[in-house]
């Protein structure tokens, strides 16, 4: 269940006419690519994307949703990026560290479990800090070069919309949430994601979409080796 609030702003089924206005109203780097080049994502060009990222806010013609299968926009996440190095070490100092070996001296991707780590994440936000607003999850997003980048998502325009001018999540659990995990010297914004970030035809059932996973728990954490799931949500399910 998303913990976002929907906003009354926002509708499941926009005009046709203003989702073309909008639409058209994009940079256009930013635009759909012409109908017989939707393989590369946008009208450009993916590269050509990466001058207005990140953002501060997200152009209205990126949350051009619609319920339906439709040409629909890119998801954007929104937090930190963070290199694998500082995610372990901010995740093993905070207590969220979802780790595949209690063994300190291997690298650090091989610590690390993403599934584990962003439930544990999510009871410490949740748990710990007392914020419901956002479910929180470790994505990857397109960078500036090559490759890809790991985010501290708090939220996505897919999954999530906010009853606020600028549709940004509540900035007073952001800034709670980022001087926990000691961020505060960086500002959130507003990032491509790696795997649905370009424009294509999807079907949605509803807006905003539902997470397609459901919190999963490994066997080895950061409690050490431990058999019989999570030992929070005994205490705290989520």
């Amino acid at each position: 269940m998303s913990a976002s609030v929907q906003s009354s702003t926002v509708r499941d089924n926009p005009t046709q006419e203003e989702i073309v206005s909008q639409r058209k109203s994009l940079p256009d780097s930013l635009k759909p690519p012409l109908p017989n080049e939707m393989h590369v994502g946008f009208r450009n060009g993916c590269r050509a994307t990466k001058p207005f990222l990140p953002m501060k806010t997200v152009l209205p013609g990126l949350r051009t949703l619609r319920v339906g299968r439709f040409l629909q926009p890119p998801m954007l996440c929104y937090g930190w990026p963070v290199t694998i190095e500082d995610l372990v070490d901010i995740a093993d100092s905070k207590g969220f560290l979802g780790a595949k070996t209690l063994d300190k001296t291997v690298p650090a991707l091989s610590r690390i479990d993403f599934g584990d780590t962003d439930h544990l994440l999510h009871h410490v936000i949740r748990d710990e800090l007392g914020i419901h607003s956002m479910i929180p999850e470790i994505r990857m997003i397109l960078p500036k070069s090559k490759g890809r980048e790991l985010i501290v998502c708090l939220c996505t325009t897919w999954n999530d919309v906010w009853d606020t001018a600028d549709q940004n999540p509540p900035q007073e659990d952001v800034a709670k949430i980022a001087a926990h995990l000691g961020l505060r010297k960086r500002d959130a914004k507003w990032y491509m994601d790696c795997d649905d970030g370009m424009w294509a035809f999807r079907t949605f059932e509803s807006i905003p979409v539902p997470r397609n996973w459901t919190w999963k728990y490994g066997m080895v954490c950061y409690e050490g080796v431990n058999e019989d799931g999570c030992l929070r949500c005994k205490d705290h399910p989520l």
